[in-house]
Order: C-alpha cells, then structure tokens, then sequence
C-alpha cells in the first residue's frame, strides 16, 4: 500500500526520522507545515500525520491553535483491565 501511494508522487511517507519541532507557515491562502527534525533541518509539507501520543503531539506543535490545545490537552488514558 505504501509503495503505490509513493508511486503517486502525491505522498512521501518519513518513517522513522523523529521530530522536534511543528510549525504552521501561512502565506496568502495556503498553509504550510514545516517539520524541524533531530538535527535541526526543516522540512515543509502540505499536511502532515502525527504517529504519536496526544500530549506527545501537543508538545510537538510550535504554537497549537486553541482548538488543537483543548482536544489534544483532554485526552485521559486508562489502566484498564479486561478479563
């Protein structure tokens, strides 16, 4: 499945390249999201998935709007035990 959407040329899948920093870029009427990695690069996307715990997203987005800061912030996890 990976390899026909990367066929595409619409998709480019970064597996394994952790993240330090989001960024939102806005210019005109597009935005733009710039991903910092580990060395400090940045590269710039259309969209983007995050592959990670909320409060680990929440603490990724250089500047979360205020909708992302009340879904991501509320997230409650539990030990639940199934028998």
């Amino acid at each position: 499945f990976k390899s026909q959407l990367e066929q595409t040329g619409a998709v480019t899948f970064k597996l394994g390249t952790p993240a330090r920093r989001v960024f939102y870029r806005k210019s005109a009427h597009v935005t733009k999201v710039e991903v910092q990695d580990t060395q400090g690069y940045l590269h710039s996307y259309d969209k983007i998935i995050f592959a990670c715990d909320a409060e680990t997203a929440l603490k990724l987005i250089a500047t979360p709007t205020r909708w992302e800061s009340f879904v991501l912030g509320n997230v409650q996890y539990y030990n639940d035990i199934t028998v």
